[in-house]
């Protein structure tokens, strides 16, 4: 948002002219794109095509391990280019194969599914699944190495990269014993990739070269996923003549097998390439082909790092309304479209459950009804007649009192509303405009020289806390605008504690750094029925709030405990407290209480109210201890049983 800031401040001085730039440009983008849609929805005929032969020869297949056969090429196809269709055809397969009992086939369909639910983001689920295959590997090597491979790959998904590197080692050696060429490549990329990660780039080399050696040994051509790798390599090392060449080899390979997710991907990483080399015309162009590409396959996570790239090269140009443009739709997508395939999945697999439980229902109470009305009588039906007509006699008076006395009540609501509202933009305005104000007096003593050296890096440093609370600040802005307008999804689904409050650590880590404020975690791995975000939003908001009033070189815990079938979490600081007066006001609503951290962070309250609301529509409550000078502890406890509460009341 900086970076669009900047833009923003340099198009002023472009006022006169700005708009008939950025028409022009639409347009001239708009074509190039439609044109390459055109070309790119050809070139997916032939996959989509093979795609449909193979689900053709389906019903003409007799034996059972065919049709498995059948299915899990089906399968890699659309992995490989549309992963969120690839669902339905993994779930025949692993019904077929546990009809047959046939443990190979089970292993494999559990592997696939471990590959959905990876490309889906949904790691808990996919390692859930890999390692249940590898329980029922046994003392099959091909089916143990299949398995570590996974493993693996989750792993470096989620950053845990010696993880992965030990399984792929595993993967490799068990490859080695039973002499698959094929299986010992595929490790050797991955571990080379992790290498990458973890910005080992010898290593990287090392390994990358190995599975582009063995598959040249093999097949006489190079590795695609190796020739990508290693031009990220060269790209985090400044070769870029080499990274282009890598980058282009993989490109050319996956052309010609048609695989359209990889070309898109290969497309980005040369746009990237030639951003690096300064080379802005032709980095947009691969860049407009793999947005037209992606857009084709529904990659939405490959625009996002396409837009990124758009934004930087039109900058450069100082082709400022175009770069806004871009800026713009990188910052709009970067969180939504990342969370699309996800959400259309689990939206999709509550969908079959729904309606599979609403057509029992639906039997259940036809069968109900139409004992019903074989016991009606008609004396009972002249009862309720007569029942009716005399309650409608007193609803009619009740409807006109209730209308009154509601029109008063929405006139208080709507008063408190536009009250609430006022005092919210009075708080946030005084809160931006003090650490803008900060932040512009500060860039303008180091922009004339007033503040160098040492003293920038501790200025800079002491802007930390002020530049994070007021990220907060906008962020639970942004949430409860969404929540008041109903836009906010929800998804409450079997979650576990202990990773959310991993996630919410890990992001809250740097500003608990700027104050050398350690934070401890003492919950348990509870799992819980809840909705993910909310409780993320909850949890970083009151871990943000711990860290912004504890003094320096303190410390923040965070704990759990089981008590009568809820989930107590609680965030413990060493702090300056809050007095009583105060701590029985912070949780009305609605209710927006300035305050300000021990190094000067700004607080309007929005992030408690934005915490109760999210625990009410839980089912549960949130309350909050404190002793002033000596610190406060903040609770909020869930319901752990799913039949204790049902979110569509709350």
């Amino acid at each position: 948002m900086f970076f669009c800031c900047q833009i923003v401040i340099k198009l002023k001085k472009l006022c006169f002219f700005a708009g008939d730039i950025t028409l022009l440009m639409t347009k001239s983008t708009g074509i190039f794109i439609l044109l390459w849609a055109i070309t790119i929805q050809a070139g997916a005929v032939s996959w989509t095509s093979k795609v449909d032969s193979l689900e053709n020869l389906i019903p003409n297949e007799k034996s059972d391990s065919g049709k498995f056969e059948l299915y899990i090429k089906i399968i890699d196809d659309l992995l490989n280019n549309t992963p969120s269709d690839a669902f339905d055809y993994i779930q025949k397969a692993k019904n077929l194969a546990d009809q047959t009992h046939d443990t190979f086939q089970i292993v494999r369909s559990l592997t696939r599914l471990s590959d959905f639910y990876t490309q889906m983001g949904e790691y808990s689920i996919s390692l859930e699944n890999a390692y249940h295959a590898l329980d029922l590997s046994k003392n099959n090597k091909k089916l143990q190495s299949l398995c570590h491979n996974r493993i693996a790959r989750i792993h470096a998904s989620l950053k845990n990269f010696r993880e992965a590197l030990e399984h792929n080692r595993m993967s490799m050696l068990l490859y080695k014993q039973i002499g698959d060429t094929t299986g010992m490549i595929v490790d050797f990329q991955n571990m080379g990739s992790s290498f990458l990660d973890l910005k080992q780039y010898d290593s990287a080399l090392y390994y990358l070269r190995m599975a582009d050696s063995l598959s040249i040994v093999r097949t006489g051509e190079h590795d695609t996923y190796a020739a990508s790798s290693l031009g990220l390599v060269f790209i985090e090392t400044k070769q870029l003549d080499s990274a282009l060449y890598y980058h282009r080899i993989a490109y050319e390979i996956d052309s010609s097998q048609q695989q359209q997710f990889l070309m898109a991907l290969d497309e980005q990483y040369i746009s990237l390439t030639y951003f690096k080399m300064k080379k802005y015309d032709l980095a947009q162009k691969y860049a407009f082909k793999s947005i037209a590409r992606a857009d084709s396959i529904k990659a939405y996570d490959i625009k996002i790092d396409n837009y990124e790239v758009l934004y930087k090269t039109y900058e450069a140009e100082q082709d400022f309304p175009a770069a806004l443009k871009y800026c713009l739709l990188f910052s709009q997508t970067k969180d939504t479209l990342r969370i699309k395939n996800n959400a259309s999945l689990i939206l999709g697999l509550e969908a079959k459950y729904k309606v599979r439980e609403q057509e029992n229902k639906l039997e259940a109470n036809e069968a109900a009804v139409t004992l019903l009305e074989k016991q009606k009588t008609l004396l009972l039906i002249i009862v309720v007649i007569s029942i009716l007509f005399l309650i409608s006699v007193f609803i009619f008076a009740i409807m006109v009192y209730r209308r009154q006395s509601s029109n008063k009540k929405l006139m208080h609501e709507l008063k408190m509303a536009d009250d609430s509202k006022e005092r919210m933009i009075s708080i946030i305005s005084h809160d931006l405009r003090s650490s803008v104000g900060s932040l512009r007096n500060a860039a303008q003593l180091i922009s004339e020289g007033i503040i160098e050296g040492n003293d920038t890096t501790h200025l800079l440093e002491s802007f930390y806390p002020v530049a994070d609370s007021t990220y907060d600040l906008l962020e639970n802005l942004l949430t409860w605008t969404q929540y008041s307008k109903g836009k906010l999804n929800t998804s409450f689904r079997h979650i576990q504690l202990a990773d959310v409050v991993k996630k919410t650590i890990n992001h809250t880590t740097p500003l608990a750094e700027s104050k050398n404020i350690k934070l401890l975690d003492s919950t348990t791995d509870q799992k819980l029925y809840a909705d993910q975000n909310m409780i993320l939003c909850v949890l970083r908001n009151l871990i943000s709030n711990a860290i912004k009033f504890s003094y320096p070189d303190t410390k923040v815990v965070i704990s759990s405990r089981l008590e009568d079938n809820l989930c107590v979490v609680s965030v413990t600081d060493q702090g300056v407290g809050i007095k009583e007066e105060v701590l029985g006001k912070i949780f009305e609503s609605p209710q927006f209480l300035h305050s300000s951290g021990t190094m000067g962070e700004r607080g309007s309250g929005l992030g408690i109210a934005l915490c109760k609301t999210f625990v009410q529509k839980h089912g549960g409550r949130i309350w909050a201890e404190s002793t002033p000078d000596k610190g406060s502890t903040f609770f909020f406890s869930i319901p752990v049983n799913t039949k204790q509460f049902n979110p569509e009341e709350y």
